[in-house]
């Protein structure tokens, strides 16, 4: 088959119908073990060859014949079958095929060797370390993937202990401030607020303001030190504090109508 298509990518006056009818006869032959003539029948041919019409069938097949690449001898009783001779283009002389066996073993003809691949060692052990090669590719991937997984798992456990650290405030040098716990104890503060000479009733106030919500500055971020913001409270008490009214002294000048209460109404105007 191999020297058939060097030859048919040479010759021009071939065309893909040749082509089909010469595989579906060398297909015949194969069938017969090589053995010349081999015997056809038209309606079969066509049929693997896939030419549908009779004209362009045997236009091929007597092309083939004229060209050289069969030797076609038709029947043309119906009852039997046409013959075809095969040639092998491998040898010199480019004969039929016969397969002729001696007692040595030897053939008179060349022979056509089975496929290397089916009896070559060597590709039956590539295939083996091909599978072996597979299975180790497999254990590494599942093993990379293992790895991957536990170093995700070691990065998000270093994040969730950071963002915790984070939240605990590293105490100051002095002890306060930054060192406290919030939200702080009731006790604490007022502990604290009697420190700053300031009463208990203030530290209550303090308390329940940041507790009521949530320990934050201004409603909006969390708070950071207690201290500070007790700090702060005490410098706005002030301006916190009830403003005392101051009631006016009215007193007697000309043209005011009010008078004190020692008026005596008895006395003539």
């Amino acid at each position: 088959m191999t020297a058939f298509f060097d030859r048919v990518a040479k010759d021009d006056r071939l065309n893909s119908s040749h082509v089909s009818l010469y595989v579906a006869l060398f297909q015949f032959w194969n069938i017969s073990r090589f053995r010349n003539p081999v015997s056809i029948a038209r309606n079969e041919v066509m049929r693997i060859s896939k030419i549908g019409a009779k004209g362009t069938y045997h236009r091929c097949i007597k092309e083939l014949h004229n060209f050289g690449y069969i030797s076609y001898k038709p029947s043309h009783n119906p009852l039997k079958g046409s013959l075809v001779y095969l040639f092998n283009f491998g040898t010199t002389t480019e004969q039929p095929l016969e397969l002729k066996r001696i007692k040595n073993g030897t053939s008179t003809e060349q022979l056509l060797n089975p496929s290397i691949n089916n009896i070559n060692l060597l590709n039956k052990v590539n295939s083996v370390n091909g599978h072996t090669h597979k299975r180790n590719l497999k254990n590494k991937i599942e093993e990379t993937v293992l790895e991957a997984a536990a170093t995700s798992q070691q990065l998000r456990k270093r994040k969730k202990g950071s963002a915790q650290k984070k939240k605990k405030i590293s105490p100051s040098s002095n002890g306060e401030g930054r060192g406290e716990v919030i939200p702080p104890q009731l006790s604490e503060i007022e502990i604290f607020f009697e420190s700053e000479n300031q009463s208990i009733v203030e530290a209550n106030k303090f308390f329940n303001y940041f507790q009521s919500n949530g320990w934050k500055v201004g409603g909006k971020a969390p708070m950071q030190d207690w201290k500070a913001s007790a700090r702060n409270w005490i410098i706005n008490i002030s301006q916190f504090a009830p403003k005392t009214k101051q009631l006016k002294l009215f007193t007697d000048r000309p043209g005011n109508p009010q008078t004190d209460n020692n008026k005596n109404y008895y006395e003539p105007l």
